[in-house]
């Protein structure tokens, strides 16, 4: 597979997984993203998007569209602009499905679910047990996105409220990312 011409890029949409611990695994293939695309506007569609506010991970934060009406309308807003490059982390056929309907140019996945076709970049899921940290890393450099050795400078706590949202803190933390898989593992 080619590698992805990243000054072509205008902006990066990433569907973010579905479940919130897998959402969480996701930060250092975000953190890479994030880096490769300085300046660039980058949307976050995802259930937990809104967990990710105030991260610099995301400048546009996107709940799933659960409606048809809120999916007419989330393409509305998203086929602006067609030099759009869609990661997607979810191997559904539907997110595959969703980035074409987006109108993004380049779709960026795994090659699973039967959605190879609808992949511009479609890349072989690794083989044997892969932590879910190292397989959202291995899509990323998979199109030439370095990314590094994985930290989480993240630290997860409860902010007291009648909604009881959760919030990330970026502040450094002093598990190193061995004990952070051996915890997520």
């Amino acid at each position: 597979m080619r590698p992805l011409d990243v000054a072509r890029v205008r902006e990066v949409l990433i569907r973010l997984p579905n479940w919130m611990g897998d959402t969480v695994m996701a930060l250092p293939a975000l953190k890479a993203i994030r880096q490769a695309f300085p300046g660039r506007l980058i949307t976050l569609v995802g259930p937990w998007a809104h967990l990710l506010a105030h991260q610099g991970l995301g400048d546009r934060l996107l709940d799933s569209p659960r409606t048809l009406r809120d999916q007419l309308d989330m393409v509305r807003r998203l086929r602006a602009d067609r030099s759009m490059l869609a990661v997607l982390f979810p191997n559904s056929f539907r997110a595959a499905l969703m980035a074409c309907v987006w109108g993004c140019r380049w779709r960026v996945g795994y090659q699973t679910d039967g959605r190879g076709a609808l992949l511009t970049h479609a890349v072989t899921p690794p083989r044997g047990m892969t932590h879910q940290i190292d397989a959202y890393l291995g899509l990323v450099r998979a199109v030439g996105i370095p990314t590094g050795e994985p930290d989480f400078p993240f630290e997860c706590f409860a902010i007291p409220s009648r909604t009881s949202q959760v919030r990330f803190n970026p502040r450094p933390s002093a598990s190193s990312t061995s004990t952070m898989r051996r915890l997520c593992w």
